[in-house]
């Protein structure tokens, strides 16, 4: 018979305990980045949604509209506030982003230090607002671009537009409010009331919430 010591019996119990938490602590990592980009949607509407709710503003979600006969643009969501209105899309990224509004692409930087180029959101969302203002007839200074990005994506990016931001999803509700304090009239009730059915007829996925 075989008697095994104190340290022996230990060091077999812990040594599995160990390898065990060693491969949890490997796994993880990845599993919930996956977990996070693939419901990154879904977290940014739950924030959308619920400053709808707070502040009594209305909402359309995964806006649909034709551009041609061929080319369809989706916009994630848009919210009818009291002075403005804001096109919001959203973006998960990989890394963090840097660079300017006006280039023609951002830099990706990934959490192992390689260097990407993505195209600029900016350039995008701008086309995106006059294409929405064309097929709606609504004035595109009624309008606001955000690109919505994952929290723990970090953004160095040189602009001074007042009218696209890109802001992580926690800003989200700083952001509205301080926009919605400008020194402007509010969008007058019967043509916001006109805003959200021009829009609403355009919209190829019918899904419209809020007040």
């Amino acid at each position: 018979m075989i008697y095994l010591t104190v340290p022996q019996i230990a060091f077999i119990i812990v040594v599995p305990v160990i390898v065990i938490i060693g491969l949890f602590l490997l796994i993880r990592f990845p599993i919930s980045h996956i977990y996070q980009r693939v419901n990154f949607n879904k977290y940014v509407y739950n924030r959308v949604y619920r400053i709808v709710l707070n502040n009594d503003y209305y909402l359309i979600n995964n806006y649909v509209f034709s551009i041609d006969d061929v080319h369809k643009v989706r916009i994630d969501h848009i919210v009818f506030a009291e002075k403005y209105i804001y096109v919001c899309i959203d973006r998960y990224n990989e890394g963090n982003l840097m660079g300017s509004d006006t280039n023609a692409s951002l830099i990706l930087l990934s959490r192992n230090g390689d260097k990407n180029y993505v195209d600029n959101p900016f350039i995008y969302l701008s086309k995106v607002l006059r294409q929405l203002s064309s097929a709606t007839g609504l004035p595109t200074e009624m309008m606001i671009g955000l690109i919505i990005v994952n929290d723990d994506c970090q953004t160095k990016i040189d602009s001074k537009s007042s009218q696209l931001f890109l802001l992580n999803r926690k800003q989200l509700t700083k952001l509205i409010k301080t926009i919605e304090s400008r020194d402007i009239p509010k969008i007058n009730p019967n043509e916001l009331d006109k805003a959200v059915k021009a829009l609403y007829e355009r919209n190829e996925n019918k899904e419209i919430k809020g007040r």
